[in-house]
């Protein structure tokens, strides 16, 4: 392969990370702009997807910045592949309670930093995990339910990711 043709794919590859820790930085500016000037209060569950879209943001920034080819690619893909699917297990958990019937749906009785202060951090991950805080209620965009917005988001991210570092380039 001819020198600068590899540059260019390089420069794509890197790219299309950057593109990808743009997105996830702009989902967690969303969340806050929700929190704070539409005062939507997060539940835990939104707490942990906003952390997962962190991590995977992270990953997206490190694979940027170090834009590896071959194995360190694939490393890259399986980090993205791993963080994404903590994502859609934590959301497809949500989007679960929230499908609940009215009377079956998780209602708590505090918020994250109220229960931090009196229980373990095991402790205080299995609460949030079990549906704490108010999981059950149902905020919408564009007439979709948010945990189902982030559900979307972190599936297409993780095949994102995959797709764009797994391709070897020597």
């Amino acid at each position: 392969m001819e020198w600068r043709m590899l540059h260019r794919l390089t420069d794509y590859r890197r790219q299309l990370n950057g593109l990808g820790f743009v997105v996830c930085a702009l989902m967690i500016a969303f969340a806050y702009y929700l929190q704070y000037f539409q005062h939507m209060e997060p539940c835990p569950l939104c707490i942990f997807q906003r952390l997962v879209f962190f991590a995977i943001g992270v990953v997206f920034l490190l694979a940027t910045i170090f834009h590896p080819a071959g194995i360190g690619g694939r490393v890259f893909s399986g980090l993205t592949a791993m963080v994404s699917g903590i994502g859609i297990a934590i959301a497809g958990r949500h989007v679960w309670l929230q499908s609940r019937p009215a009377d079956q749906i998780v209602s708590c009785s505090a918020d994250f930093g109220y229960l931090s202060e009196f229980h373990t951090r095991l402790e205080l991950m299995v609460m949030m995990l079990g549906g704490t805080g108010e999981c059950g209620k149902i905020d919408r965009f564009l007439g979709v339910s948010l945990p189902t917005w982030a559900l979307f988001l972190f599936i297409v991210l993780g095949a994102f990711g995959v797709l764009v570092n797994w391709r070897s380039v020597r």
